[in-house]
């Protein structure tokens, strides 16, 4: 269990399976005019490696508002849950996106209460709105990034993707 709560290193072996994770960074909130629906672009550390990770309107506009700093007039759920968490003591230590089945990405969130490590299943898109707003890491299985659901960052500027994913602010959604 230590290795899985370890933030001190861009990567840890995932409790679970013993899969090895890579810490990556929410790199924009696009637009896929292809699929017609929002897309959280997340990149490794060394941007070299990006994986898109489909999401619901409204999980976009919280990832993109708390990106860009913009706040909201009342608190959104991902807000409302952070204050809960705060105010009953437990610590949000990190997400995971931790597999894909059948087309679906699953995550998983990592929090500590009284000494209690727990982890609860999450999808992608509340599991990095939450790590955004308690300024926590955001770690993928490696399999995942460097696998058919990755794609390389370097090729990928100035092609295709940068054609037909473009950054959004708040104000688009």
């Amino acid at each position: 269990m230590t290795a899985i709560l370890s933030m001190s290193t861009s990567s840890c072996q995932a409790a679970e399976k013993g899969e090895e994770v890579v810490a990556v960074d929410v790199l924009n909130v696009s637009f896929d005019h292809i699929s017609n629906s929002p897309v959280v672009i997340l990149q490794d550390k060394d941007k070299t490696r990006g994986i898109p990770i489909w999401v619901g309107p409204f999980e976009a506009q919280a990832i993109a508002m708390e990106m860009q700093g913009v706040p909201s007039p009342r608190p959104l759920t991902h807000d409302l849950l952070k204050t809960i968490l705060q105010d009953v003591g437990v610590q949000f230590e990190k997400a995971v996106v931790s597999e894909l089945k059948e087309s679906t990405f699953y995550s998983r969130i990592y929090l500590t209460s009284a000494g209690k490590h727990i982890e609860v299943d999450s999808r992608p898109s509340d599991a990095i709105a939450l790590a955004l707003r308690f300024h926590k890491p955001i770690f993928v299985v490696k399999s995942l990034l460097e696998g058919e659901t990755g794609f390389d960052l370097q090729q990928a500027r100035g092609k295709a993707i940068a054609e037909k994913v473009r950054g959004i602010t708040v104000q688009d959604l």
